[in-house]
């Protein structure tokens, strides 16, 4: 959805419950006309989106968000200062079949995103 468009993959690295990946958000981006003309922040709900679409990138599934037990935007991501962002996400299974997953996205001493939630995988 927004892979090769609102954001890149630079790198990804992949190990069985984790990935690191370095993304670069497109700071010219359409998006960033109405958020916010002149200031581009990143859209919270985009950064969300990015942790699933890291994860399906691995998984080869399309997760759906469930529930979270904290999203917390801890820094305003300008992309016009820094659009190279970097990802940790660290996942397992639950009883419930979901993936419990503990993700951030950050910069150097910058950290934009904490989150904690559950996605799963829908039967096909």
């Amino acid at each position: 959805m927004l892979n090769n468009d609102f954001f890149h993959i630079v790198t990804i690295s992949h190990e069985e419950g984790s990935l690191k990946a370095v993304i670069m958000i497109n700071p010219s981006h359409q998006i960033f006309e109405g958020h916010f003309p002149g200031q581009p922040v990143v859209p919270g709900v985009c950064m969300i989106q990015i942790v699933k679409e890291l994860l399906a990138t691995v998984t080869g599934e399309e997760p759906l968000l469930t529930s979270g037990d904290y999203f917390k935007f801890l820094t305003v991501l300008d992309p016009t200062k820094n659009a190279e962002v970097h990802a940790e996400i660290k996942y397992s299974e639950n009883e419930e079949g979901q993936l419990e997953t503990v993700a951030s996205l950050y910069h150097e001493q910058a950290t934009y995103l904490k989150l904690k939630a559950q996605f799963v995988v829908p039967a096909a």
